[in-house]
């Protein structure tokens, strides 16, 4: 399977990935259009919008990771500052749809998807990435007029065989991140298995 070059493809891709991951409320989608770029109703009836974006460490991700199968990895930075410019540049992202968001149609919630797409992502532990996060947890707590920030994978990285957030799926269950959540109560981890003696928001 190849990365699609139409639009309307990739976007849905991308938006099952996120309800694969959010799992919450049973969401059927409703619409796929703009602001925001998709629509979906709850299983209480709620309207749910999703905005979805991406942050990429370069330009040149694009064609070199996602329109080629069989590639290898990128070598992790020596000193890290590639991953800690990845995280930056994923924050800015998130600031950036912030400041742009207005006359998005009238939805009962609002959720900025965040999809993790670079390579980098191979390199950051997730000690690294909860610490990062925990940093910037008081700015992102302001995020209207989104009501949420879902942080989560991309399918298109099981075809290149690695996981975006730095935690090949083990064969015994144990725990790794699907995603982290910015909302106005401050950050949570989504774990795939809870952490023992831990609370989901522990680095």
């Amino acid at each position: 399977m190849t990365w699609p070059t139409n639009k309307i493809e990739r976007e849905r891709i991308e938006f099952e990935a996120f309800l694969r991951d959010y799992g919450q409320g049973d969401l059927r989608l409703d619409r796929h259009g703009d602001k925001p770029d998709f629509e979906a109703i709850d299983g209480a009836g709620k309207r749910i919008g999703v905005e979805i974006t991406a942050a990429y460490l370069s330009a040149r991700e694009v064609p070199e990771y996602h329109k080629r199968i069989n590639v290898e990895l990128p070598p992790p930075s020596p000193d890290g500052s590639d991953e800690r410019e990845y995280l930056t540049r994923l924050i800015g992202q998130v600031h950036d749809k912030i400041k742009k968001a207005k006359n998005y149609r009238s939805c009962d919630e609002l959720i900025l998807g965040v999809y993790n797409c670079s390579p980098v992502n191979h390199h950051i532990t997730t000690e690294m990435r909860t610490q990062f996060f925990l940093e910037h947890e008081a700015e992102l707590k302001i995020i209207c007029p989104f009501n949420k920030i879902f942080i989560y994978n991309l399918p298109r990285f099981r075809w290149l065989g690695f996981d975006p957030f730095g935690r090949l799926k083990p064969r015994a269950p144990r725990p790794y991140p699907i995603a982290y959540i910015f909302d106005s109560t401050g950050l949570q981890i989504k774990w795939s298995v809870k952490p023992n003696n831990e609370e989901e928001r522990d680095a």
